[in-house]
């Protein structure tokens, strides 16, 4: 198949993002449209992950946020 023979490949060092993207997406609030991953949640997921530091907490969230909002504008 075309598509999945010309999929980006992801940078290793990205892999921990997307899969928190991936873990924390079941969240999102859903009524007449999709909502946004809560951030309550992302907090959650630091704790789970071990996710320790102020900076680190501050770069998922920024990084999910980003996966979170490009999601949003196609659905």
């Amino acid at each position: 198949m075309k598509a999945l023979a010309d999929r980006p490949t992801l940078d290793p060092a990205l892999s921990f993002f997307w899969e928190a993207f991936v873990s924390l997406s079941p969240s999102r609030a859903m009524g007449m449209s999709v909502g946004a991953i809560p951030l309550s949640e992302i907090i959650a997921f630091c704790h789970m992950a071990a996710v320790d530091g102020p900076h680190e907490r501050g770069v998922l969230a920024r990084m999910v946020g980003a996966m979170d909002r490009a999601f949003l504008k196609w659905h």
